[in-house]
């Protein structure tokens, strides 16, 4: 499994998902409730527009998917649920392609299933 954080992109700003759990739970006597957690990684160039843009850059990309994520809170009705996404971590690195700053957001999602 490679991490996101030796992935290479050919530009930026990029995202990627990745799966990182689920687990099913009682809900009522005829359904249970499945819970999907997934990590988003947004990623943007900052060895040449500097941390401060970077990271100016994230806060507006993460407050538009959030923004996104609250008007389809169900996401048309495949997470009947509901979900629950928030910003997890801000952070730097230096990879192959130079400096870049990332941000993940935790996104949980959960779909009834009748038993």
């Amino acid at each position: 499994k490679i991490s996101p954080l030796d992935a290479e992109f050919g530009s930026y700003p990029v995202a990627e998902l990745l799966e990182s759990g689920n687990e099913a739970d009682y809900f009522t006597n005829a359904e249970n409730i499945r819970n999907y957690a997934y990590e988003i990684f947004i990623f943007v160039e900052a060895e040449n527009q500097g941390l401060d843009a970077a990271y100016s850059a994230l806060r507006s990309a993460v407050d538009a998917l959030i923004d996104a994520f609250d008007a389809d809170y169900t996401l048309s009705g495949v997470a009947d649920g509901g979900i629950d996404a928030a910003p997890s971590s801000f952070s730097d690195f230096r990879g192959r392609g130079g400096k870049v700053a990332v941000a993940v957001i935790t996104l949980k999602c959960h779909k009834t299933k009748v038993v």
